[in-house]
């Protein structure tokens, strides 16, 4: 039997930009795997780890490809796997949030982010998305250093917390449901933006 649920951290491999903006959904799924002692093992198109939580097995995974080539890694494991869409959590960055935002979405469109677009290009638009803030440099031009830049003192002091925070939603996700955890992460952000 496959896992409950499919964890996509998105990201780029390599040390340069382990700890950068576009690497937050490689963070959280550091995170999830550390949590239960899980270790990644190597694919030609991704890294995995068998996690769980509460009885319920997850499937940690991270691209091996760059973000834009995120698609191919999703491909390959849902074809190997025979796991549906509504069961694949894509953990990903997001410039329209304010930093340490985080927003639980079913669908949709790509918001301008190559990962995420590569992603729906390969299998369609129906998967599960836990966006997290790293707030908009304010500029129209090309953001690509901006989200390739690392963090600022101050954000790297709630970075932690954030990543906490996030891997919470994905237990969250398992335990309730993804109509509950929706309900329950969305109104709490908008209640702590009023």
């Amino acid at each position: 039997m496959g896992p409950d649920l499919l964890i996509l951290g998105l990201g780029n491999p390599g040390k340069e930009y382990s700890r950068t903006r576009h690497n937050m959904g490689f963070m959280v799924a550091d995170e999830v795997a550390r949590r239960s002692n899980a270790s990644f093992k190597r694919r030609p198109k991704y890294l995995h780890a068998s996690a769980e939580s509460a009885g319920r097995k997850f499937l940690v995974v991270k691209p091996r490809t760059y973000m834009n080539l995120s698609g191919a890694a999703l491909l390959s494991l849902l074809s190997g796997l025979k796991i549906e869409q509504g069961k694949v959590v894509v953990v990903h960055d997001d410039l329209d949030l304010p930093f340490g935002t985080l927003r639980l979405k079913v669908g949709g469109g790509h918001g301008g982010h190559k990962g995420v677009q590569s992603l729906i290009e390969a299998a369609g638009p129906d998967f599960i998305r836990l966006r997290i803030g790293i707030g908009h440099p304010g500029i129209r031009e090309d953001v690509t250093e901006y989200v390739l830049s690392g963090f600022s003192e101050q954000e790297k002091e709630l970075l932690p917390g954030l990543i906490s925070k996030a891997s919470d939603v994905i237990e969250l996700i398992s335990d309730k449901g993804i109509m509950a955890a929706m309900n329950q992460v969305n109104q709490k952000e908008r209640m702590s933006a009023n």
